[in-house]
């Protein structure tokens, strides 16, 4: 976890001093232009720790991929909004997290975006039908910035964080087309203090997920 946040807030802080012109993902915040994201995780490591009624923990890697999305579509010259979502999960099952973001992002410069926005986390069991699940909800703040380090090709980095959760990314992406990224990258996210009940008993539970993603950015 340690070094996760330090290489995710070492490439941020770079972007802070890179000389290329260079943005986030989506290079350029005129109205209406749009990026999409899309990224598979296909053997994420998942925890999920709970406390309340009884207590324990429990890691699995997935018996199925991991999947995350988002778009983001600029609104002026400095100004974005996006949208992502992502629902990492234990097994078949759907034993999880339910998460997704709003957010507004501005240029600080040509490397380098702040954010704030609205991020809802939800616990996820569909194992037993008379769970109740509720709605965890919180303001994040962050940064997110790109540098190239060869042709094409561009070091990224997302520190992002909120009441009870966290989320820090690194990773590379490689310009194939003159509108698409592939994307390669290590993300951990942790959603703490999710709140569900079963057959009267309640429980707080903090589900962390990391692992290595593939993923591709489409442009337009």
């Amino acid at each position: 976890m340690k070094r996760m946040v330090a290489i995710a807030t070492a490439v941020v802080c770079s972007c802070l001093v890179a000389s290329v012109a260079v943005a986030s993902p989506l290079k350029d915040y005129s109205l209406g232009k749009t990026a999409a994201d899309y990224t598979c995780y296909p053997n994420e490591n998942v925890t999920d720790s709970w406390s309340g009624s009884d207590s324990g923990t429990t890691t699995e890697h997935p018996k199925k991929a991991n999947y995350s999305w988002g778009v983001t579509t600029g609104l002026d010259g400095n100004l974005a909004v996006q949208y992502p979502q992502f629902n990492p999960k234990m097994d078949d099952s759907d034993y999880g997290v339910k998460t997704q973001e709003i957010n507004v992002l501005y240029k600080l410069n040509q490397q380098m975006s702040a954010f704030v926005g609205w991020h809802q986390g939800k616990y996820s069991n569909t194992a037993y039908s008379d769970y109740t699940m509720e709605n965890e909800n919180a303001i994040q703040v962050g940064l997110v910035g790109s540098m190239p380090i060869a042709p094409k090709t561009e070091l990224f980095g997302v520190v992002g964080l909120g009441k009870d959760l966290a989320n820090y990314e690194a990773g590379i992406s490689y310009k194939i087309a003159k509108n698409l990224d592939v994307n390669a990258e290590y993300r951990y996210k942790k959603v703490k203090n999710l709140e569900d009940s079963c057959e009267g008993y309640y429980y707080h539970d903090t589900i962390t997920a990391k692992g290595v993603g593939l993923g591709i950015t489409y442009s337009f």
